[in-house]
């Protein structure tokens, strides 16, 4: 069982006076701005048509092509059809490579992000972008990445919808840091029982995996949310069993 000593100094080390720096890259200050709101995501503008004929037969001197009899598809050809290369972000920074594993897995292409957390991690409109002096294509790649990186964490709609109440919760009513960490002690042996201490193991190495989820987190303020936290715990036991998180100690 965690008591709260150990607790704080496995998760978080030391306590320091000093307030925590404002987030620097900016996968964590769109995370700021794109979970407390649901803005509505901006409409793509219309890709300019050139000649349809050109498009379906080629310029005036292609020949037509001739009619060839249907063959099957390879099986490479049908994972292609089934799984189509989901929308490629830009990544704000360069992505570890145990994350890269895991975008690369074929799951990935059967649950892509993109189509599955579009409507709960969406883009800033025009009118936000302009008014946080962000130009609308940076938008569009963090809020790819972003998905991307709920992802990498096997968070569905329901997470992040709960992620997202919880930084509203605690914005508008604020708790003293010790009794969040307090409260994270509580949840984690209630949870756990005597594997409490693992479970925080597992949920350090998850987030630590990669360093723009916790600079993330703590840029909603979620970093000693015991909701947040067990949540974490139980994905990360969840791809340790999977075999996908192979960082932190038994």
């Amino acid at each position: 069982m965690l008591d709260d000593a150990t607790m704080a100094e496995r998760l978080y080390g030391t306590p320091k006076p000093t307030t925590p720096q404002a987030p620097v890259d900016e996968a964590t200050a769109m995370a700021e701005r794109l979970y407390p709101s649901t803005p509505k995501p901006e409409a793509k503008p219309a890709e300019p048509v050139s000649d349809p004929a050109a498009r379906l037969f080629g310029g005036p001197d292609t020949e037509p092509a001739q009619d060839a009899p249907p063959r099957p598809h390879t099986d490479e050809e049908m994972q292609a059809i089934l799984y189509p290369e989901p929308e490629k972000s830009a990544p704000l920074a360069e992505v570890p490579p145990e994350v890269q594993e895991l975008r690369d897995l074929p799951e990935r292409r059967m649950f892509d992000a993109q189509s599955m957390l579009r409507d709960v991690v969406q883009e800033l409109t025009d009118e936000q972008c302009e008014a946080e002096g962000i130009d609308p294509s940076d938008a569009r790649q963090a809020a790819v990445e972003l998905r991307e990186m709920a992802a990498d964490l096997d968070l569905g709609v329901l997470d992040v919808r709960t992620l997202r109440t919880r930084v509203e919760t605690l914005r508008s009513t604020p708790v003293e840091t010790i009794t969040q960490r307090e409260a994270a002690v509580d949840a984690l042996n209630r949870e756990f029982g005597s594997g409490a201490k693992q479970a925080l193991r597992d949920a350090r190495a998850l987030v630590a995996r990669d360093a723009r989820v916790a600079r993330a987190i703590e840029a909603m303020g979620l970093g000693d949310d015991a909701e947040t936290i067990v949540m974490l715990a139980k994905k990360a036991r969840s791809q340790r069993v999977a075999g996908k998180l192979k960082n932190g100690k038994r």
